[in-house]
């Protein structure tokens, strides 16, 4: 099995099935919309920054988006804008698209990591 990319090492994440049913921002997309939604959340799974829709730390642009995903362009900006309309995903001051959920569990993680090291390193001290 290949290493993961990710320096917290998680190759994969957990799905909870009932919060997608139950997510009505997606559950008003198009079946190709969600379908290209789900691929999305891949890309942002493993990017550099994990919830940001980045490739190699640059934002993906469309052109990068449909190739990545095996698409047109024509066929992914139109359910990009329907992603979008319905308020599927946010964008940073820079544009780059993001997962709030993913984005902000990211960072949560990331903190308790840091306070978790702190902590065990103060008791490697005693």
């Amino acid at each position: 099995m290949p290493e993961s990319y990710k320096e917290d090492a998680r190759p994969a994440q957990q799905w909870y099935w009932d919060d997608w049913f139950a997510a009505f921002d997606a559950r008003l997309c198009s079946l190709a919309a969600r379908g290209l939604w789900i691929d999305m959340l891949g890309i942002m799974w493993k990017a550099e920054i994990r919830g940001t829709l980045t490739v190699n730390g640059k934002q993906a642009d469309n052109k990068t988006l449909a190739k990545i995903i095996g698409a047109h362009v024509s066929e992914i900006r139109p359910l990009l804008k329907e992603l979008e309309m319905n308020n599927v995903f946010s964008r940073l001051d820079d544009g780059t698209i993001i997962c709030r959920r993913l984005f902000r569990e990211s960072g949560r993680k990331e903190e308790i990591s840091k306070i978790r090291s702190k902590a065990g390193k103060k008791g490697a001290k005693k």
